[in-house]
């Protein structure tokens, strides 16, 4: 959370953006501890202590406050950014169930919430294009559809979602899991190479 003296501007300036912040942390508190469901401005203004009204001064409508979650949400599990190079997708994979390990309650919330759909067309669209251009790079002369697909795994592999079925719906450790993904990732960029030099 932001310190006081590190908001700039009027005393009216630093009140509204405390009390945006405010209203966030409970839309977290919310989503981690209660419904998936239950991300409605009422319960949200409950435990915040707040009035609706409060609310809807801070953000125009429930959907603004949900894009406002989707990307509080993202910032607080902290995804690290993808390699530059195709060899260091492997340990990806490690970097990235950590930040899913570290704060799995929200990861999980998130998942199973309409928040799911927010991260997925914004964090989830830049990281796919990202692994696209690492595979091109790794294999220019394969065909374009070899490509995709080849990328379209790695991105599965590299989501929430993949960590989320590795260890829970399969029960995996969190060392299954890593070892898992960069096994998948491997196998598809080995593929792939092998393919085009053969």
């Amino acid at each position: 959370m932001t310190e006081p003296h590190d908001i700039p501007g009027t005393l009216k300036d630093r009140h509204n953006s405390l009390t945006r912040e405010l209203i966030l942390q409970s839309a977290v508190d919310e989503l981690e501890q209660g419904s998936p469901d239950g991300l409605t401005m009422r319960a949200i203004a409950r435990r915040s202590n707040m009035a609706e009204r409060t609310l809807f001064r801070h953000f125009a409508s429930r959907e603004d406050l949900l894009d406002a979650l989707a990307v509080e949400v993202t910032a607080r599990i902290g995804q690290p950014p993808l390699p530059r190079e195709a060899s260091r997708l492997p340990e990806a994979a490690q970097e990235l169930y950590g930040a899913y390990e570290a704060h799995a309650e929200l990861t999980r919330a998130a998942l199973h919430s309409e928040l799911f759909e927010r991260i997925r067309e914004s964090v989830a669209r830049e990281r796919w294009n990202a692994d696209k251009a690492l595979v091109d790079k790794v294999a220019p002369d394969r065909p374009a559809q070899d490509r995709k697909l080849a990328a379209a795994n790695i991105r599965m592999v590299l989501s929430a979602t993949c960590w989320h079925y590795y260890r829970f719906y399969f029960g995996f450790s969190f060392g299954h899991s890593v070892a898992a993904a960069r096994l998948v990732i491997e196998q598809t960029i080995d593929g792939l190479t092998a393919a085009a030099q053969g």
